[in-house]
């Protein structure tokens, strides 16, 4: 079983630290390997302990059996998502049509569908007013929303991509103020438009925003102040620049060019040698309309280039780009894992991405991202076993949230006596 580390009413009240309640299913997934029939007890919001089986109980624990052929695992982390983009057909034009209350409440929408889909942390990068952070105090001190990390409006070139988002700067004294301001907010990461990028007019996903030296300031700024660094980037150029610069993370990275995808193995070893995490935003939900064509013309190159990366060893992150079409919901990420899949990554490694993986890299371990003594209790329970069929994940029978039932599907949910 994992190794000790350094049913409640649907409110949106937190436990009590005193109140005990275990979980019982028939595989348990801790964020890095896979067992058998587990037992998880829980005190108020943290896991008390991890036991093999279906062990005895105390009559006072409140026990939920979710059945035969049920997993439990660490809530799904989606480090790279846009809660103020709807899905829709143009959520560029509806972003800027629409005022900040109508962003924010379906903001809040997006992030109550992560949720049910068993995502209870996201890391925004990219929004607009810094919407994001007043979506995350709308949560605060309540279970019915996720883990919100934010990054405010991407710090990209006067015209270039996403600049309707507000983060336009020119020159390196203007980046190091925006990475100020954000850091005085209260953001987790600065996010920077490295490259352009396909759904603003005008802008090239093949050429390069910022300099070198431009880079570079904002990495030292960022990282001055305790803040995380992605970069966007398309292009071979653009990734390579973003990775000498000393960038936490490449967001995309599937080395773009003006009639195709051309991996750089040079590019690929920096990234590998750096310990760059290459956020890959793969995964639409099926049956759904396409991405422009300039990106669904690419995906099986992209989809090729995931294998390539991770068996060059770059360490890799499954993200969704939830909210830039119809096909990307904010709850899509499951199908971005069953993309990893069909790529030739092992479901257990996807799951693994997408649990322990993202919170080392967002810097939330050791509290999220597994399941052990003294971890968060974000939990997802499915019907199947997804470390050998990814798409289990999409049979979502519980979510908690900090030890809070917030997300059940009546069903499959069978709450045993205690015993």
């Amino acid at each position: 079983m994992p190794s000790p580390l350094p049913g409640a009413p649907l409110s949106g009240a937190t436990p009590s630290p005193g109140t005990l309640q275990a979980i019982r299913t028939s595989y348990l997934f801790d964020g890095e390997r896979s067992y058998g029939p587990s037992t998880v007890l829980l005190s108020g919001s943290t896991v008390e302990d991890v036991l093999p089986g279906h062990a005895q109980l105390p009559a006072h624990i409140s026990v939920s059996d979710h059945g035969p052929g049920s997993c439990l695992l660490p809530g799904l982390i989606d480090p790279h998502t846009h809660l103020c983009l709807n899905a829709g057909a143009a959520p560029f034009v509806h972003l800027e049509q629409s005022d900040d209350a109508t962003v924010l409440s379906e903001a809040q929408q997006a992030a109550s569908r992560a949720l049910r889909a068993g995502i209870t942390t996201v890391r925004d990068l990219g929004d607009r007013s810094f919407l994001s952070l007043a979506l995350r105090r709308l949560g605060d001190g309540t279970a019915q929303m996720p883990e919100i990390l934010t990054a405010g409006p991407p710090l990209t070139s006067v015209g270039g991509h996403c600049h309707s988002m507000g983060g336009a700067v020119e020159g390196q004294h203007a980046l190091r103020a925006g990475v100020q301001e954000r850091s005085r907010r209260g953001c987790h990461t600065v996010k920077v438009m490295a490259s352009g990028g396909v759904l603003t007019h005008g802008s090239l996903p093949f050429r390069p925003q910022f300099t070198s030296a431009e880079l570079r300031s904002v990495v030292a700024e960022s990282h001055k102040h305790g803040l995380l660094t992605a970069a966007h980037a398309h292009d071979d150029r653009s990734i390579l620049l973003a990775v000498r610069a000393g960038f936490d993370s490449v967001e995309h990275a599937d080395f773009f060019t003006s009639d195709g995808v051309v991996p750089n193995l040079a590019t690929i070893a920096a990234m590998a040698e750096r310990g760059t995490y290459a956020c890959i935003t793969l995964g639409v939900i099926p049956g759904a309309p396409p991405l422009p064509d300039f990106i669904s013309h690419r995906l099986p190159a992209i989809t090729a280039l995931t294998r390539l990366m991770h068996e060059e060893g770059v360490q890799l992150l499954a993200g969704s780009d939830a909210g830039i079409g119809p096909s990307k919901p904010h709850d899509v990420l499951p199908h971005t894992l069953a993309a990893f899949v069909a790529a030739g990554i092992q479901p257990t490694h996807a799951l693994h991405l997408a649990t322990m993986r993202a919170a080392t890299a967002l810097q939330l371990t050791p509290r999220r991202g597994y399941i052990a003594r003294g971890a968060h209790a974000d939990l997802l329970a499915v019907a199947g076993d997804p470390t050998q069929d990814i798409g289990a994940l999409r049979n979502v029978l519980a979510v908690y949230r900090g030890g809070l039932l917030v997300h059940l599907a009546p069903a499959r949910h069978t709450p045993g006596p205690a015993r």
